[in-house]
């Protein structure tokens, strides 16, 4: 996760960084503050590309609470704030919100399948003002249980242990009923 973190600093690295400049991002999510994916890492990781708090860095959380519906308020007041970046850490709905409300201020997501969500045009080619993590899986883990469950071919299902090599974690599935 901390990976994923360092994405979020990108946007600012690419900038001078004039001592006295003090950058802004604006968090946004759908969750409350205590159920947030992990803060502490994401602070630990700016504070790693010499970017803390109180210094040369401004965090400004806007939390939704899960209410969604205030997502696109909260997302425009990030906006009219014209923070340097928006960070997006649990999902489509901030995102999309974030998305609306600004064409022109970078928006860093972790989200599901981004391009089936309508965030960005194509993974290879995202265009505008979006970048992030796309959760590819969404759609593939309930295939993948479905096709590993029961396989017989080498006792693969939902508990087993992962296979090395295979890309989905699971060893090749077999037909229904075909021994193994």
């Amino acid at each position: 996760m901390a990976g994923f973190f360092g994405l979020f600093a990108a946007p600012l690295a690419g900038e001078a960084q004039p001592a006295e400049r003090v950058y802004r991002i604006g968090l946004l999510s759908s969750q409350t503050a205590e159920s947030t994916p992990p803060r502490d890492a994401f602070r630990q990781k700016l504070r790693e590309l010499g970017y803390a708090e109180g210094r040369n860095l401004a965090i400004e959380y806007r939390w939704a609470e899960g209410k969604y519906d205030r997502l696109p308020a909260l997302a425009g007041e990030l906006a009219r704030l014209k923070v340097n970046l928006i960070v997006t850490p649990d999902g489509v709905a901030p995102t999309l919100a974030a998305k609306a409300a600004t064409k022109t201020i970078p928006v860093v997501f972790f989200a599901g399948d981004a391009v089936e969500s309508g965030l960005v045009q194509s993974l290879a080619r995202p265009g505008g003002n979006l970048t992030g993590v796309s959760g590819l899986t969404a759609g593939l883990d309930t295939k993948r249980l479905r096709d590993s469950e029961g396989s017989g071919a080498h006792g693969c299902s939902s508990c087993h242990a992962l296979e090395p090599g295979e890309p989905n974690g699971c060893p090749p599935a077999q037909p229904h009923g075909t021994g193994g």
